[in-house]
């Protein structure tokens, strides 16, 4: 069963990669973020985890870190790809997120030349990110892109991960 495994996962993602290579290279940020996010689902799906749902506030605070904070560094020079969203309280404002609410999420930016989807997706399934996008605990995603960098930021159905809504 486990030699089973070894070659059916590495067929499952060349066969995920394959349809994002011969999908329209001309894609807008949404489309390349869709793809993202539905071959993270795959990912998921194949290892017998549930898919992501979409969470629309941790859309809106992927897609500002990645156009506020990251958008202006280039790949190669980005030696810490971290955000502390503690340094960003606009962000969350913006967003409607309250801080308490984001405590068991995370932000996992990455960069790729040109945001080839295929090379998006192996930097999420290959790299130390896999460890959270194959963690049960997380539940819902937001993706979002400026430049080369794509933003995941991953939510869990608890209070102190849902990135609700700011309610006073």
């Amino acid at each position: 069963m486990a030699s089973l495994k070894l070659v059916v996962r590495p067929f499952v993602l060349a066969l995920l990669h394959a349809i994002f290579l011969f999908s329209s290279s001309v894609l807008s940020d949404g489309d390349v973020a869709g793809m993202v996010l539905a071959g993270l689902n795959s990912h998921r799906t194949f290892l017998g985890l549930p898919a992501f749902t979409d969470n629309e506030n941790a859309d809106c605070l992927a897609g500002k870190i990645a156009l506020n904070v990251l958008m202006d560094q280039q790949c190669d020079t980005a030696s810490d790809n971290s955000v502390e969203l503690d340094k960003y309280p606009e962000l969350l404002s913006d967003c409607g997120i309250y801080i308490n609410q984001t405590k068991d999420g995370v932000i996992l930016p990455v960069c790729v030349a040109t945001l080839v989807p295929t090379l998006v997706l192996t930097n999420y399934t290959y790299t130390h990110f896999a460890n959270y996008i194959n963690d049960w605990r997380f539940t819902g995603a937001g993706i979002g892109s400026g430049g080369d960098w794509m933003v995941v930021v991953l939510s869990t159905n608890t209070p102190e991960g849902s990135f609700g809504l700011f309610t006073k």
